[in-house]
């Protein structure tokens, strides 16, 4: 799939940002970092600096918080049956990766754009890397996705997915009994570190 809007430079700060940050370097193992950062670079070459057909495809999804950091949005996944963060393929005209973030958000929840909030910054705050094989449906082959994932807060519990997937709010405290899934887990683990750091600075 082609982003015309999206270059190889702006791929490499967000993967730069995020293995350097304090947040990475203190929970994700220095080996897996370097792994999972030369991946990420090396299909994006492949993809936004070359242009090259690839089947493996990058997808963006979000630990999206309620107002009062208390809760976090989950998508009941009907394919893998599973509660996964909300989020999906990256599409052409995804004026950037947290573009199409945002947009994913708003098109499984309907929550406006305008009503989701970076944490830190507008261009979005990416707190975790995920590369995971999606297995042959249909007409497509067994493919890999390359996630970037994004801590976003909303400005508003109001949620009516119009896509058909189940989408619900739960509370950060008892995330331990909702999924088993070892990424949305990790997901989780590392928004609460983030969120204690965040108010020990305040």
């Amino acid at each position: 799939m082609n982003h015309p809007h999206i270059h190889y430079p702006s791929l490499q700060a967000l993967i730069n940002t995020y293995t350097n940050s304090p947040l990475n370097s203190r929970l994700s193992p220095p080996q897996k970092t370097g792994c999972l950062r030369a991946m990420f670079l090396s299909h994006g070459y492949r993809t936004l600096a070359r242009h090259q057909p690839s089947r493996h495809h990058f997808t963006v999804s979000a630990m999206v918080l309620s107002p009062d950091l208390s809760s976090f949005l989950l998508c009941h996944h009907r394919k893998c049956q599973k509660w996964i963060p909300l989020g999906g393929h990256l599409e052409p005209n995804d004026q950037s990766f947290y573009d199409g973030c945002l947009r994913e958000i708003e098109e499984e929840s309907a929550i406006p754009r305008t009503e989701l909030v970076a944490p830190t910054n507008a261009h979005g705050l990416v707190i975790d890397l995920d590369i995971h094989s999606i297995l042959p449906f249909g007409s497509d082959p067994e493919h890999l996705h390359y996630d970037l994932r994004y801590l976003v807060i909303s400005n508003t519990i109001n949620i009516q997915p119009p896509e058909g997937d189940p989408v619900r709010w739960f509370a950060l405290k008892d995330a331990e009994n909702i999924t088993g899934e070892e990424s949305t887990y990790r997901l989780i683990v590392k928004t609460r570190h983030l969120l204690t750091t965040l108010c020990k600075v305040d």
